[in-house]
């Protein structure tokens, strides 16, 4: 809970560049795409990122795509792996 305390405050963000279906076509097409969502993530060291979240799958794995809104780099791809307490990122 500490993490979500320390970084959870109102931001003023822009409008993001491109739409929601614009941010898919930048993942990789090899992956079946759902939702998507807008979101901040922490960069290593260097700040925030404000992002498409794109929900991906390719067979039975589950991943997180991350796409800059602003400049359409992808930012961070999370490997989403089931343990015996429930979901987590990898």
């Amino acid at each position: 809970a500490s993490g979500y305390l320390a970084n959870h405050r109102a931001r003023d963000l822009p409008a993001p560049a491109f739409t929601p279906e614009e941010a898919k076509q930048m993942a990789d097409s090899r992956l079946t795409l759902g939702t998507t969502r807008l979101c901040v993530i922490p960069r290593d060291g260097e700040g925030e990122a404000y992002c498409y979240e794109i929900g991906a799958w390719q067979g039975e794995d589950k991943y997180l795509i991350y796409i800059n809104a602003m400049t359409g780099e992808e930012e961070e791809v999370l490997r989403i792996m089931e343990d015996q307490n429930g979901e987590v990122a990898a």
